[in-house]
């Protein structure tokens, strides 16, 4: 008798396992988008968002903005950034200062992986020329504790 009482026990958990299963396995799997600020900051003496300054801010770009946005003006005018910094722009130079932020605070990342990934935007760029913005971004913009 207790055999069975045993068996019922666990095809019961079974079941129950199976259905939990199928109830789960079934529930919407369309990712839900976590809504983010837009936050604003002074830069150039004028209110800024981040769609303001680049157009469309995807989910990073936006969490990066609403964390290193209030230094961007680091790169209005820098002259430190060279004759590829006047040439493009503030805007550019500024979306460059973000992306070497967001790689410098990855741990295990290093200024090479900044290089690929600013090589997608600007694959005319050299080394030589986009380490000014790793460094300003690096001192200024999001500085890391040494």
């Amino acid at each position: 008798m207790r055999v069975l009482v045993g068996v019922a026990i666990i095809a019961a958990l079974c079941g129950f396992g199976v259905a939990l299963y199928r109830f789960v396995s079934e529930l919407p799997r369309t990712p839900t988008s976590r809504p983010i600020v837009s936050e604003s900051f002074t830069i150039g003496d004028r209110p800024s968002t981040c769609s303001d300054l680049f157009g469309v801010c995807d989910y990073n770009l936006q969490l990066s903005y609403n964390r290193w946005g209030r230094q961007l003006d680091v790169f209005q005018d820098a002259p430190t950034l060279g004759p590829y910094g006047r040439e493009l722009g503030f805007a550019a130079s500024a979306l460059l200062g973000l992306q070497a932020c967001d790689v410098a605070r990855t741990p295990g990342r290093t200024y090479l992986e900044f290089l690929d990934r600013a090589n997608v935007e600007h694959p005319e760029a050299t080394s030589p020329q986009l380490f000014p913005f790793w460094d300003l971004a690096t001192r200024e913009l999001c500085p890391m504790a040494r």
